[in-house]
């Protein structure tokens, strides 16, 4: 019985640990599968033009990929003027669902992950032994004799006197 809980708990931690990984790896593969066909895109289709305050520039890759609104804007070219940058590019909404998608994801596996760390911790609590305390008599005596006694733990340990080192 206590190897199959083991087996389970051990189980249960490496999937915890590789989840997270793996989904990482999937976002970034799709991510860099949308990325490489908007490049392509922004050679043959119509681009936008928008002119932003370089102040309130919120770079994804600085050169690259800004958030404009609550969209993604892939950047052809850029020109900074008078303050301002004037981009031309495309809205990538592909990449901002993936983005977001990717963001709720998160915070959903958050929750996830917290409750399932709690109820491991709680299994982890329990004894493995199913057998109440009072069918071991012997463990019962123990533990009332020594909840008696007060230890010294100092006295625990014995002094070692060693010379200091000595440089040669």
């Amino acid at each position: 019985m206590k190897t199959a809980s083991l087996k389970i708990i051990c189980l249960f931690l490496l999937l915890l640990t590789v989840f997270p990984l793996v989904t990482v790896f999937i976002f970034q593969t799709r991510q860099k599968k949308i990325q490489h066909r908007m490049k392509e895109q922004l050679e043959e289709k119509m681009l936008h033009t928008v002119r932003v305050p370089a102040g309130s520039v919120r770079w994804v890759k600085p050169g690259k990929e800004i958030w404009l609104g609550d969209k993604m804007f892939d950047i052809k070219s850029s020109l900074l003027e008078n303050g301002d940058y004037i981009f031309t590019g495309l809205y990538d909404e592909e990449e901002t669902l993936l983005v977001k998608q990717m963001q709720t994801n998160q915070q959903e596996e958050k929750r996830t992950g917290n409750k399932l760390l709690a109820q491991l911790f709680q299994l982890l609590q329990t004894p493995c032994d199913s057998q109440p305390l009072e069918a071991t008599p012997e463990l019962v005596d123990i533990l009332s004799q020594n909840d008696n006694k007060k230890y010294d733990l100092s006295s625990s340990f014995l002094d070692i006197i060693t010379p200091p080192p000595q440089v040669c």
